[in-house]
């Protein structure tokens, strides 16, 4: 495997960037949902993400055991290639340690999504959003060697709140999610100013402990209103907040599918 992508195909990159800016077709939402519970267990969960993806942009972070595990699991390759055939994109996790973990273990763990699944990308987990520049260098070489893999692969970046604008720029991922939390923080977020000079599809906010479905169509337009164009509201809580889909999964995916439409939700 090369450890570095080329200076024309970064070029390219830069250049897909800033045309994909003046692109006005896309929709205002796509949602990114972390479906961190296993297909034979949730098999409903996996079942209705493979519907919502006929009906809106839906990607989908597949996660085994923290990562890809130790052994293809055939229940997750049925699983994906449902949520694929419907129309949807699936994602592996893996977690980086904030740049601190081995970066031949993440590039493995990357290899193994890519051996055992159907995936189109990979979601970066626990990233760094300092400005020191061993961590520029340690993210973009994961990201170059993703893209020299294939350079149609999604890269989706989890500082989990604002970041450097570097993060994109170099880059070190297609999109940064700059909020995760719960919905009481949500309020009062303020994304960084830069933010607002991008495309909204760089950027994403994944909400938990949203407790009725009468707030979506609030907190939906507050993505929308901070330029976030990659969302997932939940009421699910505890230390693993993204271990089922909420229960008004159904009224979520309606509310995106209007707000794509310009219609009330």
């Amino acid at each position: 495997m090369k450890t570095a992508i080329t200076g024309s195909v970064a070029a390219m990159f830069a250049a897909g960037m800033l045309a994909s800016q003046v692109v006005s077709a896309q929709p205002l939402l796509e949602a990114l949902v972390p479906a961190y519970f296993d297909p034979p267990v949730n098999p409903a969960g996996w079942s209705s993400l493979a519907t919502a993806a006929q009906k809106i942009p839906l990607s989908v972070i597949m996660n085994p055991a923290s990562g890809p595990g130790a052994a293809q699991d055939a229940s997750y390759v049925s699983a994906v290639q449902n949520v694929r055939l419907a129309g949807g994109h699936v994602l592996g996790y893996v977690a980086t340690g904030y740049g601190t973990r081995p970066m031949a273990d993440v590039i493995n763990d990357i290899n193994l999504y890519i051996a055992w699944y159907p995936v189109d990308g990979i979601f970066l987990d626990e990233m760094s959003n300092d400005a020191n520049t061993s961590h520029y260098t340690y993210y973009q070489s994961i990201y170059d060697q993703i893209k020299t893999i294939n350079y149609n692969y999604r890269v989706i970046g989890n500082p989990g709140t604002n970041t450097q604008q570097s993060y994109l720029t170099l880059p070190t991922a297609d999109a940064l999610v700059v909020f995760e939390g719960k919905a009481r923080a949500y309020n009062s977020f303020v994304p960084s100013a830069w933010v607002a000079g991008y495309n909204r599809q760089y950027f994403g906010n994944l909400v938990y402990s949203m407790t009725s479905s009468s707030q979506l169509s609030t907190y939906l337009n507050l993505a929308v209103s901070r330029n976030a164009g990659l969302v997932y509201l939940t009421n699910d809580t505890g230390t693993n907040p993204w271990d089922t889909l909420p229960g008004y999964w159904d009224a979520e995916v309606n509310c995106i599918a209007n707000i794509n439409q310009g219609l009330a939700c």
